[in-house]
């Protein structure tokens, strides 16, 4: 392969609301030349107007953290969540996204997980 698997991180800046995972398609190769992608459209995770695909919150002011995802490499390749528990792990991890996006506000951090029975286990940040 021509790339290291890493984590990547992202943020973006999010009206106050809770929000619905309506669509996703992530490249996924098993060499350089057999690539696939692993995809799930509006009407497989929305059903019967139910967010059945996860979903999770933004507060008003500060920054909401979600939790972490990747592929999963089984047959069939499965789209995973997990969360760095709190302690020094997750400040560090809010350290390095603070280094990757400035404009976050990693001193007012408000954790509201990504809620899905579709991918990963449930799990309580309490």
């Amino acid at each position: 392969m021509l790339t290291t698997p890493v984590f990547v991180k992202y943020a973006c800046a999010l009206e106050a609301d809770e929000y619905v995972l309506s669509y996703f398609n992530i490249k996924v190769a098993k060499s350089v030349s057999d690539i696939s992608y692993f995809a799930a459209e509006r009407s497989q995770l929305i059903k019967n107007s139910k967010p059945v695909g996860g979903t999770f919150n933004v507060g008003k002011g500060g920054t909401s953290y979600t939790g972490n995802f990747w592929m999963a490499c089984s047959n069939p390749s499965l789209l995973w969540r997990y969360y760095t528990p709190a302690g020094n792990s997750f400040k560090n991890q809010l350290q390095e996204y603070k280094k990757q996006s400035p404009f976050l506000d990693t001193n007012n951090v408000e954790v509201s997980l990504f809620e899905s029975d579709a991918f990963g286990v449930p799990y309580s940040a309490e």
